[in-house]
Parts: C-alpha cells; structure tokens; sequence
C-alpha cells in the first residue's frame, strides 16, 4: 500500500524519577492491547556512564505508510511528541526509511529538522572512515 519508513524515538533525560514518568506514559500510549503480538515497544531506561544522562528507546510499529496501524501510530508519536517538548524532555524522532527516501530527523527537542546523509551518499575524501 504504502512506502516503509520505521520511525524512532529516543528520549534522554537528566533526572531519573521525571525519565520514569515520561516512560510510563510511552508505555501507555505505544503498547496497544488490540495488535495480537502484545510487543513492548519502549526499551527498558538505561543509564550513561557519565553527567546522569538516562535515555531509553520507543521502537517503530513496522506498518508500511498508510495503513490504519501506521496512521495510528503516526497520531500516538505526534501526541507523545509534543507532550515531550511542552515538558522540556530532550527527543529526537528519526525516520529510517528503507524504500530509497532519505532517512531524517523528523522531530527534536530543540525544534530544528536536520536532514542526514546516507553513508551511500559520502564521497570518499568526505568520508569519515
């Protein structure tokens, strides 16, 4: 039906107790009881090993772009989304997709949508490697 872009969260926070909270509420939201797999899609918080950073991950819903799932999923990201930037909670949304449109950064924290660049699209004196 659609084209496949898998969209992440990834969410970091400085204070354990608030990071917990901001978990919890992506557990209600993303672990939708109707989808037979019974998945959890939010990771477990893990901790920096330095300046208490504590971060944890919101996996995509693998529904290709317009489907009920995806478009379900897309309004839970934007409800869950913006509930994080209203609260001050340092996100990035990433878009990965794999049907030959760039993958990006949708949505951040700070506001700003960068745009990344394949490694395909590295010349080799621009390659980091």
């Amino acid at each position: 039906m659609g084209w496949i872009s898998h969209n992440f969260i990834i969410v970091t926070h400085d204070k354990l107790e608030e990071i917990n909270e901001v978990r919890n509420l992506a557990i209600q939201l993303f672990n939708v009881d109707q989808f037979p797999l019974k998945t959890n899609l939010v990771s477990e918080i893990l901790p920096s090993i330095a300046q208490n950073a504590f971060s944890f991950f919101i996996n995509c819903d693998g529904s290709s772009e317009g489907r009920e799932t995806s478009d379900m999923y897309d309004e839970i990201r934007l409800k869950y989304t913006n509930y994080l930037y209203e609260n001050f909670i340092h996100f990035v949304e990433i878009s990965m997709n794999i049907d030959g449109l760039k993958s990006k950064v949708v949505k951040s924290s700070q506001g700003n949508i960068l745009k990344l660049r394949s490694y395909h699209d590295l010349d080799d004196e621009n390659s980091p490697y």
